[in-house]
């Protein structure tokens, strides 16, 4: 994978050979959020680095506990990234995640950082571990397909007011313009969406790149933090 956060349109003709792909999904029951990756290697060249993440992955799930700190987290996460002989990513991280509010306190760092915040029973976090064969630093990289709505304030275009009266049935969730085309087809959303983000009503999340161009792998868990921590997001075979 050498994007992070893209999701294509729906028209996108692309067809995957020998990539490696990442699947970052979010759902949600009345708010309550679960937050869910994993990585697949179409190609059978990234093995090890799948497997990086994943192993990273499980290990921080043993080393959740209430009480621990997150960079006690992160520093499992980076040994066991680093035991495969790639760096974690470090300005991308895992996080707190609360009712109608997919990114909140704490973060959880995939390396072991100067943050030092106590995890407490009954939280519930996502523990993101990335991989990457080149720097294991992100930079953002052409045009968002991903978007959050920032603020409630007024907008003045009557294609915004449209599009925004749509994204507001979300309540702050991830969305990406796919979903919108299909009901008002692209040139209003394209137009709409301008105005939402020049008033900073939406935010953009564009594609993340490796600084190096590198290939990164990805896993993700949700979990309810307890001395033994429950996996909110577990595959029906594991």
């Amino acid at each position: 994978m050498r994007k992070i956060n893209y999701c294509p349109e729906e028209d996108d003709k692309i067809v995957f050979s020998d990539q490696l792909i990442c699947l970052d999904v979010g759902v949600h029951v009345n708010g309550y959020i679960g937050d869910n990756a994993l990585t697949v290697d179409l190609s059978g060249k990234y093995n090890e680095l799948v497997k990086a993440s994943r192993e990273a992955l499980d290990n921080a799930i043993k080393a959740v506990s209430v009480g621990v700190y997150n960079s006690e987290v992160g520093q499992v996460i980076q040994e066991t990234i680093e035991s495969y002989g790639f760096k974690p990513v470090r300005n991308l991280s895992g996080h707190g995640i609360a009712r109608w509010n997919i990114h909140t306190k704490p973060g959880m760092p995939n390396y072991n950082s100067a943050e030092k915040f106590k995890l407490e029973e009954n939280m519930v976090i996502a523990i993101e571990p990335f991989a990457s064969t080149g720097a294991g630093l992100i930079y953002e990289a052409n045009e968002a397909s991903v978007f959050m709505q920032e603020s409630k304030k007024g907008v003045r275009g009557t294609f915004a007011r449209e599009i925004l009266k749509e994204v507001e049935k979300l309540n702050g969730l991830p969305f990406t313009t796919r979903w919108l085309t299909r009901k008002f087809g692209k040139p209003k959303v394209n137009f709409g969406m301008r105005e939402l983000m020049q008033t900073d009503v939406v935010r953009s999340y564009p594609p993340l790149v490796d600084k190096a161009h590198g290939i990164i792998s990805q896993a993700e868990h949700t979990l309810l933090v307890k001395d033994k921590p429950v996996i909110l997001t577990k595959y029906d075979d594991e």
